[in-house]
């Protein structure tokens, strides 16, 4: 099965970061106490300052792709950006969430 996460602008879908399309971003998902955090290892630069500058307006995803199926979508709630915080040095991005709803996209459409 694939993963892969992505990070987008909440107002207007601009995707900042997707996990298959960045060459050498890895990531770990840790869970506790009713909180996710997702930390990005081998975050650029400039892909960095662009979550940075809308932390207030995330939305995070973990896409769970399986061989066979459907793709399983994980939405994590970011309700402040206090919650956001990006090393550059190392380029790590560490992003705690609060809220996560889990679903299947066809759920929704048939």
């Amino acid at each position: 099965m694939a993963e892969r996460v992505l990070v987008k602008h909440a107002v207007a879908g601009r995707m900042l970061l997707d996990t298959s399309k960045e060459a050498g971003v890895t990531y770990e998902v840790s869970r506790s106490g009713g909180e996710t955090v997702i930390e990005l290892l081998g975050v650029a630069p400039e892909i960095g300052a662009a979550v940075m500058s809308l932390k207030e307006e995330l939305n995070l995803f973990l896409f769970e792709e399986p061989e066979q199926g459907d793709t399983i979508k994980h939405w994590f709630y970011v309700n402040s950006g206090d919650k956001v915080h990006y090393e550059e040095n190392g380029g790590v991005l560490r992003i705690s969430a609060g809220g996560e709803i889990i679903y299947n996209p066809k759920d929704y459409w048939e």
